[in-house]
């Protein structure tokens, strides 16, 4: 599967989802813990939440990495979150 390098988003509810393209997510189900909202990252099997500082749009990148990349310089980010996801589909 080819992976983008990079797309842009918006973002609403300080959150914005990362999911295969069959995932059936139940937003309304999850119960974040204090940790997940700390970290800013819940993984589930097909799908990532990634929760932001601020509510509203949010400009970024994501990147997606076939194995583990070696990042340098962490000063270079404002914030870093690191989880799996499995795409099954072949879709994001």
């Amino acid at each position: 599967m080819k992976l983008p390098e990079k797309f842009s988003f918006i973002s609403f509810y300080n959150q914005f989802y990362i999911s295969d393209g069959n995932a059936k997510s139940d937003a309304n189900s999850y119960n974040f813990s204090e940790d997940v909202i700390k970290n800013r990252l819940f993984c589930n099997l097909d799908e990532m939440i990634i929760f932001t500082q601020t509510y509203g749009n949010v400009s970024g990148n994501v990147q997606f990495y076939e194995n583990e990349p070696k990042i340098t310089n962490i000063l270079n980010y404002d914030h870093i979150v690191e989880g799996n996801i499995k795409i099954s589909s072949g879709q994001i």
